[in-house]
């Protein structure tokens, strides 16, 4: 199960932590328990204002952490065809339609998706696909109990050692 949830930052704090213009994109993370709990009371409407402001300076800290160690940022296309074509793998990870489908459905070509992802993520699909799978793989061995079978199985890959291959190759 993947749960995306947004967080809106505001521009004076984003100025202020001197990351505006990389977390002003729209971006996958993993999310630590401290991050997970920032956003939810940031969202609650019965935060009080300023330990609201605090909770974001936390957020925006903790979001600073998983793009140095590299392993969980993985940013997200601006375009809404690649943006579409992000969400449709997102919603099935395990899925293996080729690019081609998956653009048609966004309205666009896989040429035009192929190079708008290269543009904006500065990764190629085929590699920003690879690293959707394995940041749910993460979420799901981070679970009391989650066997890598089970998960390597439940994301499509045809095996363990597939799996294995792969995860060694984004982390």
């Amino acid at each position: 199960e993947l749960n995306i949830h947004s967080l809106l930052i505001p521009q004076k704090l984003l100025d202020r932590h001197g990351q505006a213009e990389r977390l002003s994109q729209a971006f996958l993370v993993a999310v630590s328990p401290l991050l997970r709990s920032a956003i939810f009371a940031c969202h609650d409407p019965s935060t009080d204002p300023r330990l609201r402001e605090l909770l974001l300076q936390v957020a925006l800290y903790q979001l600073d952490q998983p793009h140095e160690a590299g392993s969980t940022y993985m940013p997200m296309p601006q375009d809404a065809r690649a943006r579409k074509v992000a969400e449709l793998v997102l919603a099935d990870p395990a899925g293996d339609q080729p690019l081609a489908l998956l653009s048609n459905l966004a309205g666009s070509s896989a040429r035009t998706i192929s190079r708008l992802f290269a543009q904006e993520t500065g990764q190629s699909f085929k590699t920003w696909r690879q690293r959707a799978r394995i940041m749910l793989a993460l979420e799901m061995l981070g679970r009391d109990g989650t066997a890598v079978k089970a998960v390597a199985s439940s994301l499509g890959f045809s095996s363990v050692a597939a799996f294995g291959h792969a995860f060694r190759q984004v982390t």
